[in-house]
């Protein structure tokens, strides 16, 4: 028991200096695209996609706020308020997780054009997926027990049940079909746009090097991203002490990537530009 404890404790310390080093690579990504921000978001008429950007740009930074409050101030010993501050930190995480659906749905419409059955049909699945997410979130936090030990400030807990798999699964199967609607279009306007290149200005741009430089790299590395917490849920042992937790967190390469402006393409006279 002292040799788990003590791995623990261990595993404890690990968590809170890779806590630490999330939350500086979120407010450093932030400083160095301010200049984007300013320009995409604050120079131009507010729209859907601008409110999307906001948001991408702001619930790392609340939540970075959050978890160092939870995990690194708070006082460990008080169970109920160690509870509340984690519930709190996975509902922000919840709303990041919807609004990475949600940028990536916003995406594959995009180059679909307005095409009300599609809409239709992301709308629903988007409907299903929050609800679903949300049920998974809320049974995850059903599985919240203390360890019985303190290492510094900051609570210390691990989840009883593997209920988050069900989110990651639905996630991936709606980043799936996200990546299918691109993928697919992507194929079909290279086919009737070879001899079109893309230049810098107003220039004419073939849909396919628009989805290349702006889309297809933010899909696959979403993916990816939840492929690879599935895996390591499920590899995980139940009784292994690294699934006691600091905080709950996914990797913060996917909000760096939601900070990346969404992509307007135009259809003008038949040609597709890129704003």
């Amino acid at each position: 028991m002292a040799a788990i404890l003590l791995q623990t404790a261990e595993y404890a310390s690990v968590m809170k200096l890779t806590m630490v080093a999330n939350i500086t690579l979120a407010f450093f990504e932030y400083g160095i695209k301010l200049d984007d921000e300013i320009k995409f978001l604050w120079m131009r008429k507010k729209s859907f996609a601008s409110a999307l950007l906001f948001l991408c740009r702001y619930l790392p930074i609340a939540l970075s706020l959050e978890t160092f409050n939870a995990y690194l101030l708070t006082d460990g010993s008080d169970i109920s308020s160690c509870f509340s501050k984690v519930s709190t930190n996975a509902y922000i995480i919840y709303i990041q997780f919807m609004l990475s659906l949600l940028v990536l749905l916003t995406r594959a419409y995009a180059v679909w054009g307005t095409k009300r059955n599609l809409l239709l049909g992301l709308a629903v699945m988007y409907a299903v997926a929050a609800a679903g997410t949300a049920y998974a979130v809320h049974r995850n936090l059903e599985g919240f027990q203390t360890v019985g030990l303190t290492v510094g400030t900051g609570c210390i807990f691990f989840i009883d049940n593997k209920q988050i798999l069900i989110a990651l699964v639905i996630h991936i199967g709606c980043e799936a079909v996200a990546l299918s609607l691109l993928l697919f279009k992507a194929v079909e306007h290279a086919r009737a746009m070879q001899n079109i290149h893309i230049h810098r200005g107003n220039a004419k741009a073939c849909l396919m090097t628009i989805i290349a430089r702006d889309g297809l790299g933010y899909f696959v590395i979403n993916l990816s991203l939840a492929l690879m917490n599935v895996i390591v849920l499920e590899r995980v042992e139940e009784n292994w002490p690294a699934r006691v937790s600091t905080f709950d967190t996914r990797d913060p390469t996917e909000y760096l990537l939601q900070s990346t402006p969404l992509p307007h393409p135009r259809n003008r006279r038949g040609k597709i530009r890129y704003q």
